[in-house]
């Protein structure tokens, strides 16, 4: 999701960035909130919560500060990050509270299924804002495709630190 910083002006690309952050930290305490209805229920787990909005602000910085070098690498790390890694630390927040997942197999279906539909999503919400709005988000008609791979890439690496931190935290 590679908006320039042109193409919306500063405070277009500020509020853009700045929800995008507020959703990514909001979303996933309000929805379990809105499930459980046990008071202050929420706030278990919360790390994974406070590691995603981490990681997708270093990704805006990282997207912002390429907007002006040119390297070309903000779209993928957008995605990768923000698309991949934080799905899954929603999933762990997630799973946190309502143990879906038994297996690991079960765990990184959960999670692939988690990634593609935010993907889906937000190559959905692109296309709405360029139909609409004239914002470009595509660069050339294999941007979706990279978008998804830098998804999944971001899921499987993503998948395997967490899985991993999970396993040796419940040997221990």
């Amino acid at each position: 999701m590679a908006v320039e910083q042109g193409e919306i002006g500063n405070m277009g690309y500020f509020i853009f960035w700045t929800s995008l952050f507020i959703a990514i930290i909001s979303t996933p305490p309000l929805l379990v909130h809105a499930i459980e209805r046990k008071k202050n229920s929420w706030k278990q787990g919360m790390v994974w919560i406070w590691i995603a909005g981490g990681i997708i602000a270093l990704a805006i910085a990282l997207s912002y500060a390429d907007v002006h070098l040119n390297t070309g690498y903000s779209n993928f790390l957008l995605h990768f990050f923000g698309g991949g890694v934080v799905s899954v630390l929603w999933w762990r927040y997630f799973n946190t509270h309502f143990l879906l997942a038994k297996t690991w197999f079960q765990d990184f279906m959960y999670v692939w299924a988690l990634v593609c539909m935010m993907g889906v999503a937000n190559e959905l919400f692109e296309f709405f804002l360029d139909s609409t709005l004239g914002y470009q988000f595509s660069f050339d008609r294999y941007d979706t495709w990279r978008d998804l791979v830098a998804n999944s890439l971001g899921a499987i690496v993503g998948w395997v630190s967490t899985y991993s931190f999970e396993k040796n935290k419940s040997k221990n």
